[in-house]
């Protein structure tokens, strides 16, 4: 804990339940930041308890209402700071920030009481595939008598007299981290099902609460329901319409979020029509980009370019609003690399994967997109670099392995590719598909002989792939061999006939983006 000076106190105030593997990160962030950490324990069993007081936290039982609101008024009772910064136990302040905190609130006044609005920077992948939304909430704000919480979940920090005696000015001098909103975390704590119905709930009691719509919309859709989360966003847009409610934060995520349902949905023509209408009222990046990847699924490039383009300019000129800051950088150039592959201008659509790289050099989609555009245009040793970087991600796909074969064949590393394929064998002897490459690259380099020996297992198992009879039939006939490379031939003949070729996947890239959180207050 600090040391108090004269200076302004800061009591930081957590909540918690069963959160073990978060309380070392979440407290350690603020030891040394803090002049009091104030605990509020609501029935853990694990030993959350224990570590908050080995790390100086001051622990309050509290049993748990079914409601966050109460909850948090519990610990600001405790409180006895000039400032109250509040974190989640799954989040932490950005290591660099405590000294920028502290300078802060050493020369901000607390009279009037203020609610300073702090980034929150919300990470959605893992360590080897980090991704991160970011939006603003109300974190840090002075101690007052008439400051408070209100509601159950996605509760709002509010003046309880009078809203608007509570300002909420936005600050870059505060940065949390939050770890809360990826999807296993979510499934491992059942926060889905601790969730649902409390906000049905509240909405039961407050039907026309344009905030409660969204919160229950938001929830659907984290849950993959997304024909009732469109349906729900989309009560909240109408219902925030006719009240008035239509600058605050979470109204522009609000049509994002829905587009994204709707499109889930399989309602892609509703999806644009309520994109354009939102564009036309929020300059907000994640609406211009929604709009740009439901174009692209829609086969209208030309638009899906244009609203691209207009969220990367957007940029320049951050929103007021929550959004997704890669919305503004790899994602929209990521979707231009697409309209202009499927455009057929494979070296444009290169040059624009490349700008994407520079925001996302380790993005697996953006890697191999660059990969496959590479091999297009022939450059199959550069290629070859971009397959390599996928594989050490991902050592035991099978389809980058053979994607990083075949570049390293078409550039004329015969040996890299055999070795490659060699310890792929020896480690997989059951993975035809490598089987099946290794036969065409020795064939590549007329070893028939050993075309047959590699295929001979393969054929043992009496595959229905053509393919591997006509690499036999080939092998056969330079064989000499001609009546048994007749039969092979014959039997991918019929093959073929018999087999109907499944349509390719269609690429994700530049397919809209769902918007996991926002604002609250």
């Amino acid at each position: 804990m600090s040391e108090t000076t004269g200076r302004p106190r800061l009591s930081v105030c957590v909540i918690a339940k069963n959160e073990e593997e978060n309380v070392p990160r979440c407290l350690g962030s603020v030891r040394d930041v803090a002049d009091e950490i104030v605990f509020i324990d609501t029935g853990s069993t694990d030993r959350t308890v224990e570590l908050a007081r080995e790390l100086g936290a001051e622990v309050y039982h509290v049993q748990w209402q079914n409601d966050f609101a109460a909850a948090k008024n519990a610990a600001i009772s405790h409180a006895t700071g000039d400032w109250i910064l509040f974190l989640d136990a799954d989040e932490a302040l950005t290591p660099g920030y405590g000294p920028r905190l502290r300078a802060l609130i050493a020369q901000h006044p607390t009279e009037p009481p203020v609610a300073l609005r702090v980034l929150i920077r919300n990470w959605l992948g893992d360590e080897r595939n980090p991704t991160e939304f970011t939006h603003r909430l109300p974190r840090l704000f002075t101690r007052h008598p008439r400051i408070a919480y209100r509601g159950p979940i996605h509760e709002q920090l509010l003046h309880l007299d009078d809203v608007t005696q509570l300002q909420y000015p936005s600050t870059d001098e505060v940065v949390i981290d939050h770890f809360g909103y990826a999807r296993q975390v979510m499934q491992r704590k059942g926060k889905f099902q601790r969730n649902l119905p409390m906000l049905e709930r509240y909405l039961a009691e407050h039907p026309y609460d344009p905030f409660a719509n969204f919160n229950l919309g938001m929830q659907y859709f984290s849950m993959q329901q997304y024909a009732a989360a469109a349906d729900m966003l989309i009560r909240t847009i109408r219902l925030g319409q006719r009240q008035g409610i239509v600058a605050t934060d979470y109204m522009p995520a609000a049509f994002a979020q829905a587009m994204a349902a709707l499109a889930m949905a399989n309602r892609v023509d509703e999806a644009i029509e309520l994109g354009r209408e939102g564009a036309d009222l929020y300059q907000h990046p994640d609406l211009y980009h929604n709009l740009g990847g439901l174009y692209l699924q829609a086969g209208r490039y030309i638009d899906a370019r244009t609203w691209f383009e207009r969220a990367i300019e957007l940029g320049q000129s951050p929103s007021q609003f929550p959004s997704d800051p890669t919305t503004t950088t790899w994602r929209p150039l990521h979707g231009l690399a697409t309209v202009y592959h499927r455009l057929g201008q494979p070296d444009r659509a290169y040059a624009y994967i490349q700008r994407a790289l520079t925001y996302a050099p380790q993005h697996p989609p953006l890697l191999r997109m660059a990969g496959e555009l590479l091999m297009e245009l022939g450059r199959f040793g550069d290629a070859a670099d971009y397959f390599t970087q996928l594989r050490e991600r991902a050592p035991e796909s099978v389809e980058i392995n053979l994607r990083l074969v075949d570049a390293l064949r078409r550039d004329s590393q015969l040996q890299a590719a055999y070795d490659l394929l060699d310890g792929l064998l020896r480690q997989h002897p059951d993975i035809d598909a490598y089987r099946l490459q290794m036969s065409d690259l020795l064939y590549d380099a007329e070893e028939y002989e050993e075309v047959i020996r590699v295929l001979s297992p393969y054929l043992e198992r009496e595959p229905q792939d053509a393919r591997v009879y006509a690499r036999l039939g080939s092998a056969l006939s330079k064989l000499d061999r001609f009546e048994d490379a007749s039969n092979a031939f014959a039997i991918a003949e019929d093959l073929s006939k018999r087999v109907t070729a499944a349509p390719s996947p269609s690429p994700e890239e530049g397919r809209i983006i769902p918007f996991p959180g926002v604002a609250s207050g």
